[in-house]
């Protein structure tokens, strides 16, 4: 659920362009993270807004790629000697 999420995140976090906006732990994030958890870093609101617009572009497209593999997975067929 979080591979694209977590490394995009962690930099908004790391580059300070966003903070926690409550002492989360690890373990409580790594079940219940949402966007919502997250405050734009004051002076620096308009670049976390266009950060997670990229975000958002990003994660929607991945989104479709992996409906598009599973659809195309789904409808395969194993064939071998032993069917």
């Amino acid at each position: 659920r979080y591979v694209v999420v977590a490394p995009i995140i962690f930099a908004a976090l790391k580059t300070g362009i966003a903070t926690l906006n409550c002492p989360y732990t690890n373990d409580y994030l790594n079940e219940h993270f949402n966007l919502n958890m997250l405050t734009p870093t004051q002076g620096k609101e308009g670049l976390y807004k266009t950060y997670m617009k990229n975000y958002n572009e990003l994660f929607f497209m991945v989104m479709k790629i992996n409906s598009y593999y599973k659809s195309v997975t789904d409808k395969r067929t194993c064939h071998n000697e032993n069917n």
